[in-house]
Parts: structure tokens; C-alpha cells; sequence
């Protein structure tokens, strides 16, 4: 079998999921790129880039809930300043459009 580095990240998609690769790539970031998290992201790179090179896929299988937790966090702390600024419009959206049909779905 190949256990090469390029194999072990082919085999890191279905492992991780596609649409989480994102996602788990801005948690390495976001946690390397902070001084106070950096020692988090240097303990997540250092298996990684270890059995990238002597180990089998699975290996850092612990590593991926973890990594897409910071990456979800980075994401909302990159985005919150855009939720900020359209945290009037959405209100207003809500009273303009969905109050009315609200006593539609209200339940009984």
C-alpha cells in the first residue's frame, strides 16, 4: 500500500467531508495566527505533519472535530461585523414581512 504524503491527504476528504475542508483549514489558521492559540494550533499541526510522513490517515482522526470547532469560531469571528450591519435590516425585515403571517403558523 502507498502511504505517501499525497495519499494521506486524498484520504483526509472523506475522513474530514468535503464541504468541512474549508472550514477546518481557517481553524488551523485562525488558531496558529493568534499568539494566545497559537500553542493549540502548534499541537495540532505537530501530529498532523508527523504522520503526514509516517502514518496512516486515520491517525489524526481526533484532530478533526477539534480543527472544525476553531474553524467554526473563525468563521463566525470573521463574519460578525457583517451580522452587525445587517442586524437592522434583518429586524426589519422580520416586522416588514413575517410578523403579519405570523398568526398563520401560530399553533393552538
Amino acid at each position: 500500500m502507498d502511504f505517501s504524503p499525497v495519499t494521506f491527504l486524498v484520504q483526509q476528504i472523506p475522513l474530514i467531508g468535503p464541504l468541512a475542508i474549508p472550514v477546518w483549514i481557517a481553524g488551523l489558521y485562525w488558531l496558529l495566527r493568534d499568539p494566545g492559540r497559537r500553542a493549540l494550533g502548534i499541537a495540532a499541526a505537530v501530529p498532523l505533519v508527523i504522520f503526514l510522513f509516517a502514518g496512516k490517515s486515520y491517525y489524526v482522526g481526533p484532530l478533526h472535530p477539534f480543527l472544525i470547532s476553531a474553524g467554526a469560531c473563525a468563521v463566525e469571528e470573521w463574519i460578525a461585523p457583517l451580522l452587525d450591519k445587517l442586524k437592522g435590516t434583518g429586524l426589519a425585515r422580520y416586522a416588514l414581512f413575517l410578523r403579519p403571517l405570523s398568526h398563520i403558523y401560530a399553533p393552538r
